[in-house]
């Protein structure tokens, strides 16, 4: 995940919160998939996709874009690409394996690709978003990085075969699917001597028909001036309907006492008019009450906040809770634990900690904590870990769920995928230590 933080000079406990609140701005999304693979983890030419009509919801799981979409579920499992690895985790056996036309071991991949320079079909380079749409898999490989340039990667999960279908344009490779089109995020860079630090950002939707194969013309994105002149943070996308929405993020520097500033906005396009709406979520220090989330589901939207101590307040506490609107009408508070937040899976609705395994320079370790699932306003615990479990994180981690109620835990960037099985944390699979030993200085 690629996360701009500026440092406050002032004291340590401005960088926490500095910290705290990019790392908090999570969003929502929905959109339609379709049918599962199939349930054999090595291909053959014996192995089928599952023409079934899918039992997955018409929406896509809203924790999936939180985590950049390095997830694609399907009826029978998901799959999850990781450090460029497209790996699979069939739901029944809860086994996992690097998707692929042999039995090779993640570890193994990497040494051929990094030491030997090796290709391999389960290896895309570019850890990016991944889709399922139309019985295939989707995803978006690096020409120029620098000059936001993409292919679009089309894959048959019965074969393997990739197909280089088309061009697109992206700030950092990551997309979302409504209907039957990619939408992804890009910037075009002007010099501006009036701009801060003599750049000026325009933003783009850049569009990308799967059914036709063939790119559209991109969309601008009006944003105010202040976006314009400082560079974003990677969005997370969301999709609803006929809506296209994603989150616009910056920090930056100024000759305040606090030494930055911050703000965030919800951006949501509408395809059917071709509108933009803009809502804000984060503008620190102005105020300490932020919308750190909001999504819709069944026509109700709703809204999750934090409040947390102004600058001049360091022996505050924080206060977390949520409301619901339909319509015109807002509900009550309702209260969730600290530094918690709420999302959906497209079926339910769930309280989780905003960030697992965040460290400070003078502490390191992951306390218990509990995952709740929202039954008629009330907390239900689903899932309560113990500090000793809770010791197993020893990196920034994020809580995902699964249509049916699958509890992960992942790093953003993907190199790192554990489940939540009866109140234990099972390693799926981890590549932060083998990549410590593929570049250790010799």
């Amino acid at each position: 995940m690629i996360t701009k933080i500026i440092r406050s000079k002032k004291s340590n406990y401005f960088l926490l919160i500095s910290v705290l609140l990019i790392l908090m701005i999570l969003l929502s999304s929905c959109s339609a998939k379709k049918s599962s693979p199939s349930e054999k983890t090595t291909i053959s030419e014996e192995s089928s996709v599952d023409k079934e009509e899918t039992l997955l919801p018409t929406i896509d799981n809203p924790f999936y874009y939180n985590l950049y979409h390095h997830i694609a579920e399907t009826d029978n499992g998901y799959f999850i690409m990781s450090s460029g690895i497209l790996h699979y985790l069939d739901k029944e056996t809860g086994k996992v394996v690097v998707f692929s036309n042999d039995s090779i071991q993640a570890e193994e991949l990497l040494n051929k690709v990094y030491q030997d320079g090796e290709q391999h079909d389960a290896y895309f380079g570019d850890n990016v978003s991944i889709h399922y749409f139309n019985e295939h898999l989707y995803t978006l490989e690096s020409v120029d990085y620098l000059k936001g340039d993409w292919e679009v990667i089309k894959v048959d999960p019965a074969t393997m075969q990739r197909q280089r279908i088309g061009s697109i344009k992206s700030m950092y490779g990551d997309f979302a699917v409504a209907g039957d089109k990619i939408y992804t995020l890009y910037a075009e860079v002007e010099n501006d001597e009036k701009a801060v630090r003599g750049y000026v950002y325009d933003y783009f939707l850049a569009v990308y028909d799967l059914e036709a194969e063939q790119s559209e013309e991109a969309i601008s994105v009006p944003v105010s001036e202040d976006f314009r002149e400082n560079q974003i943070t990677a969005p997370r996308y969301d999709v609803s309907n006929n809506m296209i929405h994603f989150n616009l993020n910056y920090s930056a520097e100024t000759d305040t006492d606090l030494g930055f500033v911050e703000k965030t906005i919800y951006v949501s396009y509408d395809v059917s008019n071709g509108e933009f709406s803009f809502e804000t979520l984060l503008e620190y220090p102005k105020d300490n009450e932020k919308i750190r989330n909001l999504f819709e589901l069944d026509g109700i939207r709703y809204y999750s906040y934090l409040s947390f101590p102004l600058p001049d307040d360091q022996n505050g506490d924080m206060e977390a809770w949520y409301v619901k609107k339909d319509k015109e009408q807002v509900s009550d508070k309702y209260s969730l634990p600290a530094n918690y937040y709420i999302e959906t899976n497209g079926k339910d609705i769930y309280a989780i900690p905003a960030v697992l395994g965040l460290s400070t320079p003078d502490y390191f370790s992951q306390e218990a904590f509990k995952v709740y699932k929202v039954v008629g306003d009330e907390l239900e615990v689903i899932a309560d870990i113990s500090d000793e479990e809770a010791a197993i994180i020893q990196f920034p981690m994020e809580v995902c769920i699964g249509t049916n109620g699958d509890i992960f835990l992942m790093v953003p960037s993907g190199e790192a995928f554990y489940q939540i099985v009866d109140n234990q944390i099972v390693v799926k699979f981890d590549y932060l230590d083998v990549y410590e030993n593929l570049f250790a200085e010799e």
